[in-house]
């Protein structure tokens, strides 16, 4: 499959088409598209929630729900974004560098940062699941977890690729700053992660 075909258009592409673009064996990196697609699945999830406890009249403290579930939409289309970002700009490293070992090396800066601006988008995800998760959530607590897990998922995700991607040419002139923004983005995530799976736990 030629390089081009990995350019997704999150407005007029299926779930269908994105999913067999990820599974053929083509010589561009998926990895950092589809922890951004399951960022966006675990937004998703948080918007519809988030809508559910505003019509019943549940609260969290922090705002109304449905702000949660206007900025959890907002979020979900530019995790969408991000994925298709991903995609095209390996694609476009890979039409100048077609083999594979010197594409390994030769990475543009979107390679930290967009899986950086990913990570941020899940930490805050964390954060919008953890006010909701304020007041009981009944029987939304099922899919909260998915969210929770979908967005941590895409942290670990996100993070992965950074962390790899520190000894290529893209973190050139300044990889201890991007090592310290991955460090301090890893133990904020670590942290929300750990709160929300506290009041999950609680909801069992």
């Amino acid at each position: 499959m030629a390089a081009a075909a990995y350019r997704w258009n999150a407005a007029d592409t299926t779930l269908a088409d994105w999913i067999e673009q990820l599974a053929h064996p083509g010589p561009v990196f998926a990895g950092g598209s589809a922890a951004a697609v399951a960022a966006a699945e675990g937004f998703a999830l948080l918007a519809l929630g988030a809508g559910v406890m505003e019509r019943r009249g549940n609260r969290p403290s922090g705002g109304p729900c449905q702000g949660i579930a206007t900025d959890a939409r907002t979020r979900m289309h530019q995790c969408l974004q991000l994925a298709g970002a991903d995609a095209r700009a390996m694609a476009a490293a890979w039409r100048v560098h077609p083999d594979d070992a010197e594409l390994a090396r030769v990475l543009p800066d979107d390679s930290l940062r967009i899986p950086l601006a990913l990570a941020e988008q899940s930490v805050s995800g964390l954060g919008l699941l953890h006010k909701l998760l304020q007041r009981d959530a009944g029987a939304l607590v099922a899919d909260f977890r998915i969210a929770a897990l979908l967005l941590r998922t895409a942290l670990i995700g996100a993070l992965g690729n950074a962390r790899a991607n520190l000894g290529t040419d893209a973190a050139a002139g300044d990889a201890d700053g991007w090592k310290e923004r991955i460090d301090g983005l890893a133990i904020r995530g670590e942290e929300m992660w750990r709160r929300v799976a506290t009041l999950l736990g609680r909801d069992r």
